[in-house]
């Protein structure tokens, strides 16, 4: 059987193919296969629609062969411009399947790096809020704390709170973990919808570099706190004013009411409307002005419908003029305790260099939303992920056009192809060096860091039935909050809205370490939950030197009870009396063997996997040593070096245990690292000269 050549099927059925149709009306061809860059053209001018250059709309009359005159046009007019075209660098098959390689290339890093387990102190008393929430209503009053129980308490945060209940119920630690890993997808949706908003030509490789960049820079954010709500919510502040829906000042007024229950910060959309009547003013877009001034109105008289009324702008303000919010703090990224932050330096460096093509193209609005929040994350690390997100959609504008630019003069697709290269290679790097440098604050993985919440304490607490009074340092007040709330109180927490001023001023004023003992008198305090965290300030001696007794220890924590509250015989079970706080353990006395099985006793109530700080790990290991129990010792051996896996001291003591073990060969490879990574160091030279030592004994 004979098969119809295509045009001859065109002379007999007349049917014209899709590209014949565009090109009949005039319209441009999108060709889905690897294709030229497109014919520039100034505004207003086309394609002639007929051989005769006219412009006018002509009928769909074939030629003689079968083709419409307007796609001949068409195929003469890119024949005549073709040598002179530079060829696309967002050129190949993968650029064809991009939408899709995207989504799931960018859903799985923003999984990755949001997934961190749940560690932040104003989680905790944001569940137990949320589980109040629904056993009494929206709290009004500090009912959490004895040291202020009537104090007023303004919860602009009540309905984020009931979320995060929601999502414990249905999944516990896990599906609060999820909370913000949902704000986050939808945040970062919202401004890739902003982002790549009425652009034809989508470079899919710069959008995912950029997009990349700012999940890692914005990751040390993305907890279980109310301020994952004002990220989103000004994500889409930004996406319905590039949008621009029909009923647009409806839109806002609902993205205040929602917002301003979900969280205070429904005053960065207030001011987020700043940057965008500034950029109309100055494009002289008058009736984009009148919309901005419209909308900035709507939307503050509706972000005050909460229980609180204006209070989320009359404390925000008030915050902020504490801190003098008008000085640029560039050194407050440059503290040792900040110096993770460099990624958000390189974001900025970008986004300055996108500025000028963004100048060229008169795009004003876009150029002051991106120096509104940069301005801000300079002066606050909070801050950050406000500039990522509102500064995507300038970064990428005038990097794309930058590239499209460099595309033209340098004419060569390797050379292209090799600034890519360079540029993703920077980005992993960056992002990798920026995931190394949080630690374990920020571990990976589902549940709860126990190491950085009081949990052992709090199991102790409930296991042994204290009860009355409890100080707590400022930390862990909303994780013991969340364990012992209402059958205890604590005296205080990081709700620093519910208490006095003079209240929090007392217990941060300088020298309050020496009148701390009188403070918790005049609270009746029976017993102490003392933080024992590497950044925490150590008041563990205040409570041994006033003679208190330690009842529980471990690395994040320890445990003070008043003299005279607990009775003789708990006492004797629960006191530590040869480990203490800090320092080696002393093994003197006059009955030795008493005194061994005491500290057996002791070390066995010490969990090695709730231990913090190197020193804790070989103090305990080595005491485990002296009495003989080397299974106990190797046991906080293997914890301190499963845990700090970069502390050498650890190694060198491990290696040199399991030498004077007999175990040699299992020793060695801990020396040898020892001796490698800390050559210079005296702990290096005390490794090589163990390892000389034992091939001499060979």
């Amino acid at each position: 059987m004979i098969t119809p050549s295509k045009e001859g099927k065109r002379q007999t059925t007349g049917k014209l193919s899709r590209k014949e149709k565009i090109a009949a009306q005039g319209r441009p061809i999108k060709d889905k296969r690897p294709c030229p860059t497109p014919i520039t053209r100034s505004e207003g001018e086309r394609i002639p629609a007929n051989a005769n250059g006219s412009g006018t709309e002509t009928s769909l009359a074939k030629d003689p062969q079968g083709l419409p005159a307007s796609c001949q046009t068409v195929a003469e007019t890119l024949s005549r411009e073709s040598a002179s075209i530079v060829p696309c660098f967002d050129t190949g098959i993968w650029i064809r399947k991009a939408p899709l390689l995207v989504i799931l290339v960018l859903s799985g890093i923003l999984f990755l790096a949001t997934l961190i387990q749940l560690h932040d102190p104003d989680t905790w008393w944001l569940l137990a809020t949320g589980k109040l929430f629904f056993l009494e209503g929206i709290p009004k009053t500090n009912t959490f704390s004895f040291s202020n129980p009537d104090y007023p308490w303004p919860n602009s945060y009540w309905l984020f709170s009931a979320i995060l209940r929601v999502a414990e119920l249905i999944g516990g630690a896990n599906g609060v973990q999820c909370v913000p890993i949902l704000f986050a997808f939808a945040a970062f949706f919202v401004v890739a919808d902003t982002t790549l908003l009425g652009r034809e030509k989508k470079n899919w490789f710069l959008f995912v570099l950029l997009m990349v960049l700012a999940f890692m820079v914005s990751r040390f954010r993305y907890v279980p706190r109310p301020h994952v709500v004002s990220i989103l919510g000004l994500a889409i502040l930004y996406n319905l004013w590039a949008r621009q829906p029909r009923r647009l000042l409806v839109w806002m007024g609902l993205l205040a009411v929602v917002w301003t229950n979900l969280h205070a910060g429904v005053v960065f959309g207030s001011v987020g409307f700043l940057p965008l009547i500034l950029g109309s003013a100055l494009q002289k877009d008058w009736g984009r002005l009148k919309k901005g001034l419209s909308g900035l109105t709507v939307f503050f008289l509706c972000s005050l419908l909460n229980v609180d009324f204006a209070y989320a702008y009359t404390y925000t303000f008030s915050h902020l003029w504490k801190f003098d919010a008008l000085r640029i703090n560039i050194a407050e990224q440059n503290s040792p305790n900040t110096r993770d932050f460099r990624l958000h330096y390189v974001l900025v460096a970008l986004g300055l260099a996108a500025v000028l093509p963004r100048i060229r193209a008169k795009d004003f609005t876009c150029i002051a939303i991106a120096v509104t929040w940069l301005l801000f994350s300079l002066k606050a690390i909070y801050g950050i992920p406000y500039f990522a997100i509102t500064a995507l959609p300038a970064i990428y504008a005038g990097w794309d056009d930058l590239l499209r630019w460099l595309g033209e003069v340098v004419r060569r697709q390797w050379v292209m192809w090799c600034l890519a290269g360079i540029a993703c290679v920077a980005v992993v790097i960056l992002a990798a060096g920026e995931v190394n440098s949080r630690g374990e604050d920020y571990k990976f993985g589902f549940g709860i860091n126990e190491r950085q919440v009081p949990m052992g304490a709090s199991d102790f607490i409930e296991k042994t039935g204290l009860t009355g009074n409890m100080y707590n340092c400022f930390g862990d007040g909303g994780f013991l909050v969340w364990r012992l709330f209402p059958r205890r109180k604590v005296l205080q927490d990081g709700r620093t809205q519910a208490y006095p001023d003079d209240f929090l001023k007392a217990l941060n004023a300088e020298g309050f370490h020496r009148k701390l003992l009188t403070f918790l008198d005049s609270y009746q305090v029976k017993y102490a939950v003392v933080s024992r965290q590497p950044n925490a300030f150590d008041r563990t001696n205040i409570f041994l030197a006033a003679g208190w007794p330690l009842i529980y220890l471990d690395g994040a924590n320890a445990v003070f009870v008043k003299p005279g509250v607990l009775d003789v015989n708990t006492l004797a079970q629960l006191q530590f009396l040869t480990i203490p706080c800090q320092g080696t353990v002393e093994l003197s006395g006059a009955d030795p063997g008493l005194q061994k099985k005491r500290v057996l006793y002791e070390l066995n109530r010490i969990d090695p996997e709730r231990l913090i700080e190197a020193k804790d790990f070989m103090r305990f290991a080595i005491a485990a040593k002296r009495i003989g129990e080397n299974l106990l010792s190797e046991k906080f051996f293997k914890a301190g070096t499963a845990y700090l896996p970069k502390e050498l001291s650890i190694k060198f003591e491990y290696g040199n245990f399991l030498t004077q073990n007999n175990r040699s060969q299992e020793g060695l490879p801990y020396l040898q690292e020892v001796a490698r990574k800390g050559q210079n160091s005296e702990l290096g030279v005390l490794a090589q000269k163990t390892l000389e030592r034992i091939q001499s004994v060979k």
